[in-house]
Order: structure tokens, then sequence, then C-alpha cells
């Protein structure tokens, strides 16, 4: 999926691990595909397959409907909730994607 520059909401380029973790309440829902008993809030996904561009984007493949449901999230909804991350780098976008924005739990 290419985004567009100066289309619609703005990429997220700063303060990304802040605003992932500020973008959706703190305890998530089972979503659909996910081991049993697991909760999400985002389940990350990417567009380094295949990107040519040098510019890699993150986004939420899930979002709240207005019930606190999750649904399926298209990249192009994504954008427009401003909901898509920017990297230059095609391994800090990987990392995000996998959960490099999280906290890490205390044991």
């Amino acid at each position: 999926m290419k985004f567009g520059r100066n289309r619609g909401s703005k990429m997220i380029t700063r303060g990304r691990k802040r605003k992932a973790r500020e973008m959706r309440p703190s305890e998530g829902a089972h979503f659909p595909g996910q081991p049993k008993g697991s909760k999400s809030t985002h389940l990350m996904v990417d567009d380094i397959k295949g990107n040519t561009t040098k510019r890699y984007n993150v986004w939420p493949s899930i979002k709240p409907d207005s019930k606190g449901v999750y649904k399926s999230q298209s990249p192009k909804q994504a954008k427009e909730r401003g909901e898509v991350f920017e990297f230059r780098s095609k391994k800090k976008a990987q990392k995000f994607a996998a959960g490099s924005w999280k906290k890490r739990k205390k044991y």
C-alpha cells in the first residue's frame, strides 16, 4: 500500500512509541486469529514486503468500533485516523511492528 505524501492525515515520524502507547486503552480484547486467552489493542502490520520507496509504514491492523469491539482496519482507515507510523529504516519498522513500542512488563 502506497501512502501519498501531503494527503489526509500526517504520518507519525516522532515520538512513535509514546503515541502508540497512548492511542488505545491499555486493556485490549481478544481478536479472532490470536492465541486463546490473548488480548490486543493494536496488532501492528507493515508495508515492508515489496516496498521500494525507502519509507516504511507501520499501522494497527485492528481498531475499536463505537461499542469497543475490535474490527479489522485497512491501511487507508489507519491513515484517516492518523495511526500510520513512518520509518526510513526497514529494520526499525520491522521491530516496531513486532512490538518494540511496548513497555517491558515488570515481574
